[in-house]
């Protein structure tokens, strides 16, 4: 009886550590340069502790739907020079769509930008952002 008691201890343990890698495994992890390179993950979370916020960037007179379909004529893929449409802060939990290529945006510098479709609070969302730690990162939907 105690060798299936102490079996059954450490199948019980085995597993509960399994199941933690496995759902720390959900959200990717940054790469050296606290890049998210060629990520796909639906919710994301802003780490700027800027009282300003996050500059969200966006072609003018773009949507997320024209630049899939490439109709955007302002898209250049030089993020950076989009004008600031919103911010995000500290905190805000939004929704991503990713790329044709299903997932994250190459600039032309070959840095990895976010598309924020959806902020969970309402407010800004059909912009980009830095794929970067030090402005946001992967999330199971709360700030872990």
């Amino acid at each position: 009886m105690k060798k299936i008691t102490i079996l059954k201890g450490t199948f019980i343990l085995f597993f509960s550590l399994s199941l933690v890698q496995v759902l720390a495994s959900e959200v990717p992890q940054p790469d050296e340069n606290g890049d998210y390179l060629n990520v796909l993950h639906d919710l994301w979370v802003v780490t700027d502790t800027d009282p300003n916020g996050v500059n969200c960037r966006m072609p003018l007179g773009c949507t997320f739907q024209t630049i899939m379909n490439r109709e955007c004529t302002g898209f250049t893929a030089n993020y950076l020079e989009y004008p600031i449409v919103g911010t995000l802060q500290y905190g805000e939990i939004f929704r991503s769509y990713s790329s044709n290529r299903g997932q994250t945006f190459i600039d032309r510098r070959k840095l990895p930008w976010v598309f924020v479709g959806e902020n969970l609070d309402g407010s800004t969302e059909g912009c980009f952002i830095r794929a970067n730690i030090q402005f946001t990162r992967p999330t199971l939907g709360r700030y872990d």
